[in-house]
């Protein structure tokens, strides 16, 4: 008996082991969704950088939301339920030693095909427009050359030409597919809208007799300083050129940015042929001081930034170590993170960015905000980057079209994505058979928002504002906090408006937040606007945000009262000099 026994334990082990190697195996098989995440690694600021997890924007954020799915059990794929498995691999990093200085694409080569003959499903990223034109270079080779096509989300890079025409014009493009933020396209417009439409405006009725040698009466001067890289320099010729400049088809400066301002009379640096007010720097090791002085020196009351390096915060330095009376706008990657208050050692306060679900304001309610609080958990307590933000979003976008067809085949997949209808962090969204749809609503109010059957991504206008009161918890106490100003969303019954007035610096002009109609004194006709909206939050018909001097969302008497505290005052001069 003893001798039946031993021979059948040693008959069993090889079944149970075989049978475990099975279950292992079906396991390791059926268990994850691989998705590849092309992140910049070497950037500790912008799109990277200075996640309490020491990976920063795009990283966390995938991380988070993979993390987040798990949890709650996985993704379902035709009823069995499957992990997400993340591969991490750097873009490439800007080479000094490349002539002239570039990104290290051979590094994105390498990372997009060890992520590719490694077995990822789906690829999302892509930070720079160098590094990720050479990702897609490498995609689409692979998306034709008769393997299983891997579908792509850019949830960084917003160049127009990674996208557009994909399937007419790049044979394996039709899988590339953009998150966040918009095209450069809609970053132009959704920034030179907001000025022409609110801050130009705004500073003309203070610096209306601008009469520079060569300029029209009426306008004030304006400069741009951008980083010297693809995606910037078409964006600083359209903000800087003139009407028909280099017999090209281009509107004019004016077109874009309205007929209250003219360009610096400097002669701009970088490009083939400088152009007046257009300043293209290095993206590292730049000294500001010198050429914020002489724009000081010309009176420039506004400076348009394009940046997405960490040397912006040099800029927003210099500016206010020269006092310069300006007035600091445009696209400031590193300033939607929330470090930049300490970067700048509180200089942002009153700077005006461009920003993408990098704040607690329930631009999405139930979504935008509770992202934002999560996520400043789960990085530390570091500012959603507009690529933490995508990358979030794409994670759970591709969850979401897995469901919907039951499988992760890419060609069952296709027809599914195309036509999913995302609400995500900032705004409603489509892919389409371009590939790239983005908000068409131009205005500074979100018009398309919520009239449409699908709507459309949109980023928004936020301004450093700093603290008079500690932000409640979970908000990180950074000792200022960002205003969402653009769009402002009046009238909207979807959801309450959001924006805040714009907050002019009291260094340009001390009782900007009491001479609500911008006419060099306090008096009767500034109380009187603020009588009229007495009583009014946002989406009230009598809503004024320019008498709420408190920015509290609310006219009342607090509002009366520091008018009236300020009421018979009036400016040296009028208009400004």
């Amino acid at each position: 008996m003893r001798k039946f026994y031993k021979n059948l334990v040693l008959l069993l082990i090889p079944m149970l082991i075989f049978s475990i190697t099975m279950l292992n195996v079906k396991v390791t098989a059926a268990s994850t969704v691989k998705i590849g995440v092309l992140f910049p690694k070497y950037l500790t600021q912008g799109g990277g950088g200075f996640g309490g997890s020491g990976h920063g924007g795009l990283y966390d954020g995938a991380q988070m939301a993979a993390q987040e799915i798990n949890t709650a059990g996985g993704i379902n794929v035709g009823g069995t339920m499957e992990n997400i498995e993340l591969d991490f691999q750097d873009e490439g990093a800007l080479d000094p030693t490349l002539i002239p200085p570039n990104y290290n694409t051979a590094i994105t080569t390498a990372s997009m095909t060890e992520m590719l003959t490694a077995g990822c499903q789906f690829i999302v990223g892509g930070f720079r427009t160098e590094t990720t034109q050479a990702a897609l270079s490498v995609l689409k080779s692979w998306n034709t050359g008769g393997e299983t096509p891997v579908p792509f989300w850019i949830c960084g890079s917003a160049t127009s030409a990674l996208i557009n025409n994909n399937q007419t014009a790049n044979p394996g493009g039709q899988w590339v597919f953009r998150v966040t933020p918009i095209n450069d396209t809609m970053l132009l417009y959704t920034v030179t809208n907001y000025l022409k439409q609110y801050l130009v405006p705004k500073l003309a009725k203070m610096y209306t007799n601008a009469t520079y040698p060569t300029e029209t009466p009426g306008q004030f001067r304006y400069a741009v300083i951008a980083e010297d890289l693809t995606w910037t320099q078409s964006m600083a010729l359209y903000l800087t050129a003139p009407a028909g400049y280099g017999g090209l088809p281009l509107p004019g400066y004016n077109y874009f940015l309205g007929p209250n301002v003219t360009t610096s009379g400097v002669l701009g640096t970088g490009g083939a042929a400088p152009i007046p007010g257009r300043n293209l720097v290095p993206s590292t090791g730049y000294d500001f001081s010198s050429l914020v002085s002489t724009l000081k020196a010309e009176k420039v009351r506004l400076i348009i930034d394009i940046f997405t390096m960490p040397e912006v915060n040099n800029l927003i330095a210099a500016v206010k170590a020269a006092e310069m009376p300006a007035m600091v706008m445009g696209i400031d990657v590193p300033g939607q993170q929330q470090s930049h208050w300490s970067d700048t050692s509180g200089a942002a306060n009153y700077e005006c960015l461009l920003c993408w679900s990098g704040t607690g304001t329930e631009i999405v309610p139930g979504y935008s905000e509770v992202f934002f609080k999560n996520f400043c958990g789960f990085s530390g307590g570091y500012w959603p980057m507009y690529t933490a933000s995508g990358a979030y979003d794409a994670i759970y976008g591709i969850k979401e079209a897995i469901e919907s067809a039951g499988t992760t085949d890419p060609n069952t997949l296709l027809p599914v994505i195309r036509a999913t209808n995302r609400i995500g962090l900032s705004g409603q969204f489509k892919y389409t058979t371009s590939n790239d749809e983005f908000c068409n609503s131009m205005g500074i109010n979100w018009s398309a928002y919520g009239d449409k059957p699908y709507g459309w991504a949109r980023s928004e206008i936020v301004q450093w504002i700093q603290n008079a009161t500690d932000p409640g918890s979970p908000y990180p106490n950074v000792g200022a906090q960002m205003n969402v100003v653009s769009p402002t969303r009046l009238n909207d019954t979807y959801a309450p408006p959001y924006a805040r007035k714009t907050v002019m610096p009291p260094s340009m002009y001390e009782l900007a937040n009491w001479d609500v109609n911008f006419d060099g004194k306090v008096n009767m006709a500034d109380v009187g606007q603020c009588a009229k909206a007495f009583g009014g939050i946002p989406s009230k018909a009598n809503w004024n945000m320019e008498v709420d001097t408190n920015t509290d969302g609310k006219i009342d008497m607090k509002d009366i009262g520091t008018i009236a505290k300020n009421f018979g005052k009036n400016a040296p001069q009028w208009p400004l000099p």
